[in-house]
């Protein structure tokens, strides 16, 4: 009984162990990956919204050009807005208490989460949003309506946006 019981012990400390061991390799990716590049993203520039733009029409450009009768067309996005990113941050809350139990104040401490390597601290991103698109102007000299309306379609199921926000030019 008592080698059964030390047997569940060292199970139970070699299970806490190997989770202790797991959560220090994954701290130790986090920080040290990058292949000998800067192992903070947040270090390095941000992408601007103008060049996700651009990718977006070039991405849409080759898809419209695969449309069987479409040979040449032109693509303008426009954009909600630009990245938003959401760091990772502690809160704490202290509420003041009248004598009677209701809040009188509410006073709020942010402090956001950082990542130190080789020096150089960053804050920890928690999420990137993409630029949500606005509309489209599409430019294809020559082509039917019933290609009009078909890239109309697609452009809509492909952005998330209303075909009123799509314009195309024939």
């Amino acid at each position: 009984m008592k080698g059964e019981a030390k047997l569940k012990g060292l199970l139970k400390i070699k299970g806490i162990g190997y989770i202790a061991l797991a959560l220090i390799a994954g701290i130790a990716l986090l920080l040290f990956s990058g292949n000998g590049e800067d192992s903070n993203r947040n270090l390095q520039s941000v992408p601007s919204s103008e060049d996700y733009a651009t990718e977006l029409e070039r991405d849409a450009e080759r898809l419209i050009r695969a449309i069987d009768g479409v040979k040449s067309c032109t693509v303008a996005i426009t954009l909600e807005s630009g990245y938003h990113y959401h760091y990772a941050y502690d809160q704490r809350v202290n509420l003041s208490y009248a004598e009677d139990g209701t809040v009188t104040g509410k006073q709020t401490e942010t402090s956001y989460k950082t990542v130190t390597a080789d020096g150089d601290s960053a804050l920890v991103l928690v999420k990137e949003v993409t630029p949500t698109v606005k509309g489209a102007a599409v430019v294809c000299k020559g082509i039917s309506d019933g290609k009009a309306a078909e890239i109309k379609v697609m452009l809509s199921a492909l952005f998330g946006i209303d075909e009123g926000r799509i314009h195309i030019e024939n």
